[in-house]
């Protein structure tokens, strides 16, 4: 609904004081359903595609012969209809069972009413009937991504349809074994675990619901915002305008991309295909260049950011792309969740794979370098910290700034540090979190193993 009430808003804009202008040909292709009406009511311009639907010629005619008033209440005459320009008509057609949803417009010198609008839909089937096809609508209008809407959620409500009849098969099936059993404890051990298959099934299947909306969300929001920024930059007249609608662009492409590298990212771990690209790694300025972009992030959210390094800590080999990745996920993390006023720790130091952590300023071939992220005034519930890690999964409630986020941040955190042969680990206490991460000092000599 917005892109369509900023052209609509654009339109008002025109006809008082900016100096914008639309061609009729312009005009006709953002409105194929328009109409502009004089004083006598008569119809002097039509939308193409409204002039397609109805049987009979509009221009030169009168509105009352193609339309009347569904809503609101009203006479249909000019004065009546000039005296509700700010509500939403509904226009019923004298020809087919169609009505045009939408708003009227008044222009001044000559005195004219432009009524913007399009067909009110409510399924997707309603298209063929009216002779209507989705091309046939304007890129910003609402229709168009209802219809979609409507699309998915037929597709969705036939596989929540599916998986029902798959539950209701399997309770089935497991209601019969239970009544074959003559043993009570029998039948309440198979009792119980039937419900504990559809719990697991319920799961999944809301999983998957989360996927299809996350993933959905996420990539229909940047895409909407480019249509729409395509179009107004067809529209620009300056500049400027153009400038700042293109920024929009290349703002929703570096969003779009993002989720889809984190996706394909995600597919090649889980499926082996990433190789390494070992490097060695000087941890200090290592870390001083991943570390300097979030600096004045968390300035300006009043966050505190503090590195504490080991002295003499060693260089180390690894895949510096891969590690970076992890570093700059766990950072933003702490930074999108940590209130103002705390502070984010980013802590470096051998540590004895096998032993308890040390502070030696001398490392073994068997140590771990263990990098630490650790932010305070947030904490995550005990039961929540094994599921952080499953992919698109969100903990309830845990972002009160509404920064968002996709939920693949720490599944892709989990499978890189696999990747890199080391573990990470969630713990949280009061008003206290951090992330530990793992890593093997001799990466070289694993990899020439693998």
């Amino acid at each position: 609904m917005t892109s369509f009430w900023c052209v609509i808003t654009l339109l008002k804009l025109t006809m008082t004081h900016l100096p914008l202008s639309l061609s009729p040909a312009l005009f006709a292709q953002a409105f194929p359903f328009h109409l502009v009406i004089n004083q006598d009511l008569a119809i002097l311009q039509a939308g193409e595609v409204l002039q397609r639907l109805i049987p009979h010629p509009l221009v030169d005619s009168t509105l009352g012969q193609h339309f009347r008033i569904y809503r609101p209440n009203i006479a249909l005459d000019f004065t009546s209809i000039l005296q509700q320009t700010r509500s939403l008509f509904l226009l019923q057609s004298l020809h087919k069972p169609m009505q045009l949803k939408g708003q009227m417009l008044y222009a001044e010198e000559p005195a004219l009413l432009f009524f913007l609008g399009s067909p009110w839909l409510t399924d997707t089937a309603s298209l063929s009937p009216l002779g209507l096809k989705l091309k046939d609508f304007a890129i910003h209008d609402p229709v168009v991504d209802f219809l979609f809407l409507l699309q998915a959620q037929t597709i969705a409500l036939a596989e929540m349809k599916t998986l029902t009849e798959q539950l209701s098969q399997q309770k089935t099936q497991l209601h019969a074994e239970i009544v074959e059993r003559q043993h009570a404890e029998r039948q309440a051990q198979l009792y119980q675990a039937s419900q504990i298959q559809v719990k697991e099934l319920e799961k999944l299947n809301q999983l998957k619901d989360d996927f299809l909306s996350t993933v959905s969300h996420e990539l229909r929001t940047p895409i909407s915002n480019m249509k729409m920024a395509i179009h107004l930059l067809k529209l620009s007249p300056t500049e400027a305008q153009r400038s700042r609608y293109l920024d929009i662009l290349q703002a929703e492409c570096a969003r779009e991309a993002h989720l889809i590298d984190d996706l394909l990212d995600l597919q090649r771990l889980e499926s082996s295909s990433k190789s390494l690209e070992l490097t060695t790694i000087h941890l200090k300025n290592w870390l001083t260049t991943v570390i300097e972009p979030f600096r004045e992030r968390t300035q300006a959210c009043q966050q505190t950011l503090q590195v504490n390094l080991m002295q003499d800590i060693p260089d180390f080999i690894s895949d510096s792309a891969c590690l970076e990745r992890v570093l700059a996920e766990l950072l933003n993390n702490a930074y999108k969740y940590t209130p103002p006023g705390e502070k984010i720790t980013v802590t470096a130091q051998v540590h004895a794979c096998d032993r308890p952590e040390t502070n030696a300023s001398t490392a073994k071939s068997g140590d771990c370098i263990l990098l630490r992220v650790c932010n305070s005034g947030v904490e995550i519930p005990a039961h929540e910290l094994p599921l952080i890690f499953e992919k698109f999964y969100r903990i309830p409630g845990s972002d009160p700034w509404k920064r968002g986020g996709t939920g693949l941040g720490l599944a892709l955190v989990q499978k890189l540090v696999a990747h890199l042969g080391g573990s990470v680990q969630a713990e949280s206490a009061p008003n206290q979190t951090w992330f530990t991460i793992k890593l093997p000092i001799a990466l070289a000599r694993l990899a020439e193993q693998t």
